[in-house]
C-alpha cells in the first residue's frame, strides 16, 4: 500500500457514524511527513457562483415542465425532453466538474489536502488538465494521477 502498515478499511454492518468516526481516525493516524513548503489553494466560493452551477438546472427543470404542459406533438416533447438535458450536459460538464474540484480544495480539511506531496496538488493537476484536455481526456489524466497520490517523494508533474 505505497509504505503504509495499516490494514485496509471495512464498515461492514457499523452505522454511517461508527464509518465516519473509523475514517477520521484512520487519517489523523497516517504517518506524519515533514510539513510541505507550498500553500494550498483555498478558492472563493460565493453564492453567485453556487447560484451559475444551480440556476441552469432549474431552468432546464422548469422549461421541461412548460414544455409538458403546453406542447401536443408527442415527437417533439420526446425530442426536447431528450434534447435539452443532452445539450446542457455536454455543454456544462467541464464547468461543474472543475467547480466540483474548487468545492472539495475549498471544504476538505487540510491536514489531508497537505498529505500530497506532488507539485501541482491532484486537486489543482484536475484543474489543469481538465482545462488544457477537455472534459473526458483531462478527467482521464486527473483520476491516473489520483492512483499516484499518497507517495512519500516529493515530484512535479504538470499535464
Amino acid at each position: 500500500m505505497d509504505g503504509f502498515d495499516s490494514e485496509p478499511l471495512s464498515f461492514e454492518g457499523e452505522s454511517i457514524e461508527d464509518c465516519v468516526a473509523k475514517i477520521r481516525n484512520h487519517f489523523e493516524n497516517l504517518p506524519q511527513k515533514e510539513p510541505l513548503k507550498r500553500e494550498l489553494v483555498m478558492p472563493r466560493i460565493t453564492v453567485f457562483g453556487v447560484l451559475l452551477f444551480v440556476l441552469p438546472v432549474l431552468a432546464l427543470v422548469a422549461g421541461l415542465t412548460l414544455v409538458n404542459i403546453y406542447i401536443s406533438k408527442p415527437w417533439l416533447m420526446i425530442l426536447l425532453n431528450i434534447g435539452l438535458p443532452v445539450a446542457y450536459i455536454l455543454t456544462t460538464t467541464k464547468y461543474n466538474l472543475i467547480f466540483s474540484v474548487k468545492l472539495y480544495q475549498k471544504f476538505a480539511p487540510k491536514k489531508i489536502r497537505q498529505y500530497c506531496a506532488m507539485t501541482p496538488s491532484c486537486s489543482e493537476y484536475m484543474i489543469l488538465a481538465i482545462k488544457k484536455f477537455g472534459t473526458v481526456k483531462g478527467t482521464i489524466k486527473g483520476l491516473k494521477r489520483l492512483k499516484k497520490c499518497g507517495r512519500t517523494e516529493q515530484t512535479t508533474d504538470y499535464p
